[in-house]
């Protein structure tokens, strides 16, 4: 039998769970929108930059992007990019940034005894500064 803590607990935890599924997808789309805005800002500057088509361009901001993506898939993609648009950016930015988390599952398992007493059952002599025998 689950103690009415326990089963307080697990409705809790799955609570929770159910609460993250629902908004996890919606919060995974907002930063992908939010990565897909940066990366073709990046983009954009970065390419206008190279083609000497912006003049009085803050170079710190084009430094302080290139920090953000630097590596060799920001790389890659900023060649896809120049070759297919911004076609490249959408396929980089919805590949793993968007899960479908319908087929996640919760599973809880309680334990059938208190597991912490065991522990807590040397605990008094701890307290009154008696050593245990090794």
């Amino acid at each position: 039998m689950i103690s009415l803590r326990s089963r307080l607990t697990v409705e809790a935890a799955r609570a929770r769970f159910e609460w993250w599924r629902r908004t996890a997808p919606s919060r995974g789309r907002a930063d992908a929108e939010a990565l897909r805005r940066d990366l073709t800002e990046y983009c954009d500057l970065r390419w206008r930059v190279e083609s000497w088509a912006a003049y009085g361009v803050e170079t710190g901001l084009l430094a302080r992007a290139r920090a953000r993506f630097s590596g060799s898939q920001f790389e890659g993609l900023y060649e896809r990019w120049k070759a297919h648009g911004s076609r490249a950016i959408d396929e980089f930015v919805d590949r793993d940034r968007c899960p479908d988390l319908g087929h996640v599952q919760l599973q809880i398992d309680v334990l059938p005894y208190r597991y912490g007493f065991f522990g807590s059952a040397l605990a008094p002599l701890a307290e009154r500064g008696v050593r245990r025998a090794a």
